[in-house]
């Protein structure tokens, strides 16, 4: 049996009712695919608002790593100015690292969100890329690490303990790292294509 059905617009559209059941009520999809608007035209929406807000993200991480080059540059004259040169420079170089760690996360996004595609990503380029990440990481702990114990030197010994647990943790990094290589590759080891990517030497 069928039973008329009145929707937004005026127009009256049947509603289908099951022999000795209750009638079936149009959904929300189906509304959408009346209106042409089917799941694949939403989910094409949604990333490319998606894909918009990673653009945006990288540039202004980038403008931020620019500022914190310029800043660092900035006092660097000063104080060849003013004096005090090498705890002016030891914060600059510090501001120089957060800097570069800011780039490079915002070149692995860009990488890994806008210019690669994600459907063909395969488990041995996931492996790589959270080995990139992490090194990025491990990298710029160390060398604020590096910057807080010629700090400590100039000032006080008693501040050194606070970089050396930042190398621990920056150590720390480096190990869970490995263990997690190792144990991606023993639950799903690269085919041999992948192996080839990784190392075009072994197809001779």
């Amino acid at each position: 049996m069928t039973l008329p059905n009145a929707d937004n617009n005026g127009t009256h559209e049947p509603q289908q009712r099951a022999p000795g059941g209750p009638e079936r009520v149009p959904g929300t999809l189906d509304r959408l695919k009346r209106r042409g608007l089917g799941p694949e035209l939403i989910e094409k929406f949604y990333e490319t608002l998606s894909l918009i807000y990673f653009f945006t993200a990288t540039l202004l991480l980038i403008l931020t790593a620019i500022l914190l080059l310029g800043s660092a540059v900035w006092r660097i004259a000063a104080s060849l100015w003013y004096g005090d040169v090498v705890s002016v420079s030891l914060d600059a170089i510090g501001l120089m690292i957060i800097g570069f760690a800011i780039v490079e996360t915002a070149k692995f996004i860009g990488e890994e969100e806008l210019l690669r595609n994600r459907e063909l990503r395969s488990s041995m380029e996931s492996r790589r890329s959270i080995t990139k990440f992490t090194t990025i990481i491990v990298i710029a702990m160390s060398l604020e690490a590096l910057v807080m114990t010629f700090k400590a030197s100039q000032e006080s010994l008693s501040e050194a303990v606070y970089p050396a647990f930042l190398f621990v943790a920056a150590m720390f990094s480096l190990i869970a790292l490995g263990i997690y290589q190792f144990l991606s590759s023993r639950i799903e080891p690269a085919s041999h294509e992948e192996r080839l990517e990784a190392d075009p030497d072994l197809e001779g």
